[in-house]
């Protein structure tokens, strides 16, 4: 059976992507949601933005399905997750992609990624997820200033500026299990 899953292109139009088996189209739904919830990437950014979550299947490729897949933005979407995932740029970590096309429809698999790193005082952090609570939507990103076993006191990466922490910058209290640490890309600023 082929297996689709709607995407957007990098921002630039919707199309439906077939895939070989269920389990290809499984593991880049799984790959498209670990970019979309790590990276920091709003929608575009070169990648491959899942529409919905869920997954079609056919007995033929759907007549205006898209057998094809852009290797270059998989690479590039893969180095994010590395990137958000080791905290580090470039990313310290290698995880081998296979893609590709056999009898009609896309194959799709990876490696194991690393771990998510859990953030310690004054490193930058970023709230993993796609449901976000009132706080967590004001403060995506940002650097922890405390922490306190099962929950961190952090503040927005928008209360610093230059390296420079404002003094009167709110802080919130962040599950710890929520956030990871991300590369400290203030520091360019």
């Amino acid at each position: 059976m082929f297996a689709t899953i709607d995407v957007l292109n990098n921002e630039e139009a919707a199309e439906t992507l077939c895939f070989r088996s269920k389990q290809d189209a499984e593991r880049f739904r799984d790959f498209g949601l670990t970019y979309m919830r790590e990276s920091g990437a709003g929608n575009g950014y070169g990648a491959y933005w899942l529409c919905a979550l869920d997954i079609g299947q056919y007995e033929r490729p759907p007549a205006k399905a898209t057998i094809g897949i852009e290797t270059a933005r998989l690479e590039d979407m893969l180095q994010r997750i590395l990137k958000a995932r080791t905290a580090t740029d470039p990313p310290t970590a290698k995880v081998d992609m296979a893609m590709g096309v056999r009898e009609g429809g896309i194959v799709f698999s990876h490696g194991d990624l690393p771990p998510r790193l859990r953030p310690a005082v004054g490193d930058m952090f970023r709230v993993i997820g796609d449901e976000l609570n009132g706080q967590e939507r004001e403060v995506r990103e940002g650097r922890v200033m405390a922490d306190c076993g099962e929950t961190l006191e952090v503040m927005s990466s928008w209360s610093e500026n230059g390296g420079r922490i404002n003094p009167n910058a709110k802080r919130f209290v962040m599950r710890a299990d929520k956030v990871m640490k991300v590369n400290d890309w203030l520091k360019r600023f």
